[in-house]
């Protein structure tokens, strides 16, 4: 799985060696970003994974899951799991960290 942290106020990401294959890169090619993630999702998916991070980051769940899909650095389409955790919230309840994984579920969906 990747893994991913990602500070929503600066918008830095941390993530593992995984994050980069899963999104067609090699290690270290590209600065991982909140930005570089959202410029892979693709475009029929983002207005439903925009609904689903705002009521995330705003609302008084600290989890999600869902099904999307990402266009590789290589151009390749792949559908993926993403599951997320809220870790850390400012004074009014806002989110300001998260954590989770993205797992490359293409293989299921083809089936």
């Amino acid at each position: 799985a990747a893994l991913w942290d990602v500070d929503l106020v600066t918008g830095e990401q941390v993530v593992n060696d995984h994050w980069y294959r899963l999104h067609g890169y090699a290690l270290g090619e590209v600065e991982p970003s909140f930005a570089c993630w959202r410029g892979h999702l693709h475009p029929d998916d983002v207005a439903r994974i925009n609904q689903a991070i705002d009521a995330f980051v705003q609302g008084p769940t600290s989890r999600f899951e869902l099904d999307y899909r990402i266009i590789t650095h290589t151009g390749a389409l792949r559908w993926v799991h993403g599951t997320g955790l809220v870790v850390s919230r400012d004074p009014s309840g806002r989110a300001r960290r998260m954590i989770g994984t993205t797992v490359d579920i293409s293989a299921q969906r083809e089936q």
